[in-house]
């Protein structure tokens, strides 16, 4: 069986959105060759009567909390958050079976995104989706990423159009690095890189440094040009 987690921590709206469209767009869900659960990671407690009420699987996940100083003096640069982001996903990849992947609660899907991370994983390489994203007030879009505006919330999501731009845009193939999430990988690949450090390393990101000890254990970053994901961006924080 294939692992699906998104983590999860403010927003009912968030979590239906991902849940809906993943069960939508893949039939793995659908007949059970894989199975999609959160981690509510620091939740709420409307988030976690909202999982509990929908019953959706979910795993709890409660962090300590660090001052700045403390998390500098463990070579973590701020904000404080990013590092119970990343033990978050690291509590996704040990919840998981062998074959897993990790997708973001702002995410919605489109046909044949997952077969197309599927088809090209192995235990040489971690398989990421090509992002669709639209402008954002604070970031650019990601590198790479395959610009379209379909909404800034789940409510005003353009389906129709999302899916005529992936319709139009989808071939076969890879390339090499790209964005870091939705990732395809094996738990035991994960596990021997030492999974997501505990935060921002001084001038990169927690991604960056996990994707090079992957790359330093001869483990590449592809992406799945069959692969296309909208990401609204920050999307329960901006909520």
């Amino acid at each position: 069986m294939i692992s699906i987690c998104s983590l999860i921590y403010r927003s009912p709206s968030y979590a239906d959105a991902v849940w809906q469209s993943a069960h939508e767009f893949t039939p793995h869900l659908q007949d059970g060759r894989a199975r999609f659960f959160f981690v509510a990671n620091d939740a709420t407690q409307e988030v976690l009567d909202h999982l509990r009420f929908r019953r959706y699987p979910h795993e709890i996940q409660v962090n300590e909390r660090l001052t700045e100083a403390e998390l500098r003096k463990m070579g973590f640069d701020p904000p404080e958050y990013i590092r119970r982001v990343y033990l978050g996903w690291n509590r996704a990849i040990l919840e998981s079976e062998e074959e897993l992947v990790l997708v973001n609660s702002d995410n919605l899907f489109s046909p044949g995104w997952l077969e197309g991370l599927l088809n090209n994983l192995n235990e040489k390489q971690v398989v990421c989706s090509i992002l669709i994203e639209g402008n954002h007030r604070r970031h650019a879009p990601f590198k790479g990423a395959i610009r379209g505006e379909f909404g800034r919330h789940p409510r005003e999501f353009k389906k129709r159009a999302f899916l005529d731009l992936c319709e139009r845009n989808r071939k076969a193939g890879t390339s090499i690095g790209g964005a870091y999430m939705p990732c395809a990988i094996r738990k035991s690949v994960a596990i021997r890189a030492g999974l997501y450090p505990e935060g921002n390393p001084h001038r990169a990101s927690g991604d960056e440094r996990f994707f090079a000890k992957l790359k330093s254990i001869g483990v590449r970053h592809v992406t799945a040009l069959d692969s296309l994901v909208y990401h609204f961006k920050e999307g329960e924080m901006d909520e």
